[in-house]
């Protein structure tokens, strides 16, 4: 039975994979050469957020704080106004009048991300929310500890490698989602496009 269900948040609940990205190119738009340099760290990334700005800093002489103040500011402006994933906001109140416990889980930074999950949800939405980069394994493991449940009880919805993977090693449920990383493999099996399409997995809840 699904006790806990574990949400990653871009791409997931809200349609903001390709901000992040673009992110990136925003703020270093005035960098002579900065795009072609920017394309090459994200193909191969060296970190986090602030790994890639202090790689792009100290080739082109600028402050890596500064431009991940300004990306951050940046994304959160936009993230905020990006659409829902379709039946989100209808799961999400679904599942909290049944009683399940809400949880985020996302490779985000958790200061930025607990700021966006504030001003985009009401208090109460969500029982916890965790960020960071590589950390969806370390995070599944803290929410098993806080809810105190075993790994069958815990639900990991998701559309990238890493939900999945961090939910095969928890060994929880996984729900993918289409239109991210899975996306790219047909060997992902079903991908959902509404989250709404998840409801039959929650037709025997708590008592």
């Amino acid at each position: 039975m699904i006790r806990c269900v574990v949400f990653d948040f871009d791409g997931t609940l809200v349609m903001s994979n390709a901000i992040k990205r673009e992110g990136f190119f925003a703020v270093t738009a005035g960098v002579e050469g900065g795009r072609a340099a920017m394309e090459a760290l994200l193909a191969d990334p060296p970190g986090d957020r602030y790994a890639i700005f202090a790689a792009f800093a100290a080739r082109f002489g600028l402050d890596a704080g500064e431009l991940a103040e300004s990306y951050g500011a940046w994304c959160e402006a936009e993230i905020l106004a990006a659409p829902e994933r379709p039946g989100a906001s209808d799961l999400l109140a679904r599942l909290k009048r049944d009683g399940l416990r809400l949880w985020i889980n996302s490779a985000t930074p958790e200061a930025p991300l607990r700021g966006v999950v504030k001003r985009r949800y009401p208090p109460g939405t969500f029982d916890g929310v965790l960020g960071g980069h590589a950390r969806k394994v370390p995070n599944l493991r803290a929410v098993m500890r806080a809810e105190g449940l075993a790994p069958e009880e815990i639900l990991m919805v998701g559309d990238g490698f890493d939900d999945r993977d961090a939910a095969a090693e928890i060994g929880c449920r996984f729900a993918g989602l289409d239109r991210g990383t899975l996306a790219a493999r047909p060997d992902c099996g079903r991908l959902t496009a509404d989250l709404r399409d998840l409801e039959p997995l929650f037709d025997e809840v708590p008592a």
